[in-house]
């Protein structure tokens, strides 16, 4: 019985070392690739400077023209660096953001192109006036400026086409979500407390008026703040 045991035992070792040197010589070895630190990036044969990626503020590089060239292609797609992109149309003709009702968006721009077409002269009067009265409207009326759109390219130059806005009522700012949250926490206070909507409505009425004095009223005491100092200069 010792006997068996014994030559059970070594042909299980004797098994054992033969599998065992079976998968070591048939045993595939993975190379492991080196990792290349990542110090520039090659694309259609043109090295990136790894410096360039501190440089966000700078825009691409270019053509004498404005034409992006290869490497500039690649700033772009990596986000190195990019153009100072800036709206420069007619601020009430933005497009719809995020943060806005596009409804109330059009709604109100309606409303407002009515009213400075049918009060446009009034409107330039009252905002021209250097008096107190002025200061006022200035607090209501959205300011002249000038909008440029998008550049049309002419020959090898490119042309803006420029745009002078008159001063203008302005309300778009009522269409923004948080404007219009107010709006309802302000109704549900009320109507918590027992306010009517018609006493609501006055309050916010003689607030925006308030507002309008108050404002008017600094603007023109700098105003003539800087018309004595530019006098006595």
């Amino acid at each position: 019985m010792g006997v068996v045991s014994s030559d059970l035992l070594d042909a299980t070792a004797t098994y054992c070392f033969l599998s065992f040197r079976y998968e070591l010589n048939h045993s595939k070895t993975v190379p492991v690739k080196p990792k290349v630190p990542d110090t520039h990036i090659v694309s259609a044969g043109v090295h990136e400077d790894p410096l360039s990626r501190r440089d966000k503020d700078l825009p691409p590089d270019t053509t004498e023209d404005g034409t992006l060239t290869d490497l500039g292609r690649i700033q772009m797609a990596n986000g190195y660096r990019r153009f100072d992109v800036e709206y420069l149309g007619d601020p009430d003709l933005q497009p719809i953001r995020t943060f806005e009702n596009a409804t109330f968006v059009r709604l109100l721009y309606t409303f407002c192109c009515f009213i400075n077409r049918k009060y446009d002269h009034e409107i330039q009067e009252v905002y021209s006036r250097p008096d107190f009265l002025g200061s006022v409207a200035k607090q209501y009326l959205r300011a002249p400026a000038i909008s440029s759109q998008s550049p049309r390219k002419k020959s090898s130059s490119f042309v803006s086409c420029r745009t002078d806005h008159r001063p203008r009522l302005s309300l778009r700012f009522l269409a923004s979500y948080r404007t219009i949250g107010y709006a309802l926490l302000l109704l549900f206070l009320a109507y918590l407390f027992g306010f009517s909507t018609t006493g609501v409505i006055l309050i916010v009425t003689l607030c925006i008026v308030f507002y309008g004095l108050i404002g008017g009223a600094i603007y023109h005491l700098r105003g003539e703040t800087d018309r004595n100092h530019s006098h006595y200069d």
